[in-house]
């Protein structure tokens, strides 16, 4: 399976979980991820670089995990991201559509919109759905390169931590309360923070305007 064809498969079954803030999706989202990590042999010999870090409210928690590079050095990326989305009212009558992405194209297909829209929709280079952009993209993509660094740990010269958080869409308690855990990793493995990388993405806010986009 190709790099793309893996991302697109994650991306789809995160959106399929209904992860709205302060919902019992957000408990199962956590859950789907980390089930999916600990069956990666690296975490079987080290089961202490996956942690799943309750909140507040000891229900709800996040995703912290460290892949250490074999190379054996201190300086070490921390990729950020969120789990939760905001609701799908936004979408009327095909609310009930819109975790779905592939079932949702479908139904839009036959529904009326202007003519950019529709380019859009059937150029298939783009994927309709509620969370896609923000965030679950983001997280895919560093799903799959944590995996894949899990499984070759002398891919990159710095260690990899991957903090995938609840709540952000609420008052970033996911954050908040990941940051001991965080703190605690780096003094018992000796990491040094280096970078952080977001995959949220962002634009100008204009199509085609010049400015600050990144990621």
């Amino acid at each position: 399976m190709s790099v793309e064809d893996r991302i697109y498969e994650e991306l789809i079954k995160l959106v399929r979980i209904p992860s709205v803030t302060d919902s019992g999706g957000e408990v199962e989202i956590a859950r789907h991820i980390y089930d999916s990590l600990k069956k990666e042999r690296y975490f079987m010999e080290h089961p202490g670089h996956l942690n799943m870090v309750p909140g507040p409210d000891c229900h709800r928690h996040s995703v912290v995990a460290l892949v250490r590079s074999s190379l054996n050095v201190p300086d070490t990326v921390l990729f950020i991201g969120h789990l939760d989305v905001v609701g799908a009212d936004v979408y009327g009558d095909l609310a009930d559509k819109a975790f779905d992405p592939e079932a949702l194209m479908q139904v839009m297909a036959s529904r009326p919109m202007d003519g950019q829209a529709r380019a859009d929709l059937e150029s298939g280079n783009w994927i309709f759905g509620q969370g896609v952009m923000d965030m679950k993209c983001g997280v895919a993509l560093e799903l799959d390169l944590l995996k894949e660094f899990a499984r070759d740990p002398s891919l990159f010269g710095v260690n990899v931590v991957v903090d995938l958080v609840f709540g952000e869409e609420g008052s970033s308690q996911g954050m908040i309360s990941s940051l001991p855990l965080l703190a605690n990793l780096a003094e018992r493995e000796g990491l040094n923070f280096i970078g952080a990388i977001n995959t949220e993405p962002a634009d100008a806010g204009l199509p085609g305007a010049s400015g600050p986009g990144y990621f």
